[in-house]
């Protein structure tokens, strides 16, 4: 028998919860078209189909992905353990119905429209995602390798012979990002995991005064993502931000080349929160991975240079 993948758990158990709501709602659910997978019965006896769409936790930008990947006469309703405020908006805007787990559903159609408080229901241990999914450096180590390789099934093993992490360490980092429904089969959930990972991404910076010598550290922040392709307007003189191996590395180059503050910054310095970013680097610049997970913690203007970027490098995973 196949396996369930986590992508077909989540979006079963996002179906049932809409059904549930919707019976709550005194909406009956009937049987869905080929185009559907779930449907109702309107109070003026026509029978609407709903394309139910599964996630984690959505934001602005995953909204818009979703109302870009609109397809099919079926009314596409959004699914997730947490929907921002500003997600809502952007999904009310477009006409996209949601279900946030927590208690608040709200469905728009010609001839049905609910937007109401239901009964919260957060998924069954099974398909919830845990608090914490990414732990420590060995985590970011194995959830950064999943995305680096996305697409490509990964046992164990081959994820510790590409990490370096011994085996019994990726078997323990592993687990919890495959109990949080994080995998799709042996590989990442795209871009769920991604962004599990951008929420523990924290390099600590450190600005110096002045440019570090070239070949200093590996390149990543905005001056990589421009020249990686991205949509994003840089001056000749920005300060690069760069990534060293060891705390050490930044304190010698603090030593050296100075510390400051704000505008006047001539480089930032942060120790790499995996050694991947050193052992993947092309020509000292970060995989493209690594720069989208710098820029992603600017969560206005960097999520919207994501949500405009498709890389030629790699896949993208956001």
């Amino acid at each position: 028998m196949t396996q369930r993948t986590p992508n077909d758990v989540l979006e079963r158990s996002a179906i049932e919860a809409v059904a549930t709501a919707l019976a709550c709602a005194g909406i009956a659910t009937v049987s869905a078209g080929s185009g559907a997978n779930l449907a109702v019965r309107t109070p003026s006896g026509k029978a609407l189909e709903l394309e139910v769409k599964a996630a984690s936790r959505v934001d602005p930008m995953q909204a818009r992905r979703f109302v870009e990947q609109m397809e099919g006469s079926g009314l596409l309703v959004v699914v997730a353990d947490e929907l921002t405020k500003a997600a809502q908006a952007e999904l009310r805007r477009a006409g996209v119905g949601f279900l946030d787990r927590r208690g608040h559903l709200f469905l728009r159609d010609e001839s049905l429209h609910l937007d109401l408080d239901v009964e919260p229901d957060p998924r069954s241990p099974s398909t919830r995602s845990t608090r914490d999914p990414i732990r420590g450096g060995a985590g970011i180590t194995v959830a950064s390798a999943l995305l680096l390789y996305a697409g490509e099934p990964i046992g164990v093993r081959e994820l510790s012979r590409r990490t370096g992490l011994p085996v019994s360490t990726t078997s323990k980092a592993l687990a919890p990002i495959r109990d949080a429904a994080l995998l799709d089969g042996d590989g990442a959930l795209i871009p769920e995991l991604f962004w599990a990972l951008a929420e523990v991404w924290n390099p600590v910076r450190v600005a110096l005064a002045e440019t570090p010598t070239e070949g200093t550290g590996v390149l990543s922040g905005t001056v990589a993502a421009a020249q990686l392709g991205a949509p994003v307007a840089i001056a000749a003189d920005s300060p690069p931000d760069l990534y060293v191996t060891s705390a050490t590395q930044v304190r010698a180059l603090e030593r050296r080349f100075g510390t400051t503050s704000g505008p006047s910054r001539r480089a930032s310095v942060a120790v790499e929160p995996t050694p991947l970013v050193t052992t993947t680097a092309v020509d000292r610049r970060a995989h493209v991975v690594f720069v989208a997970l710098d820029l992603a913690q600017d969560r206005s203007r960097g999520r919207e240079i994501l949500n405009a970027w498709h890389p030629t490098e790699a896949r993208r995973v956001w």
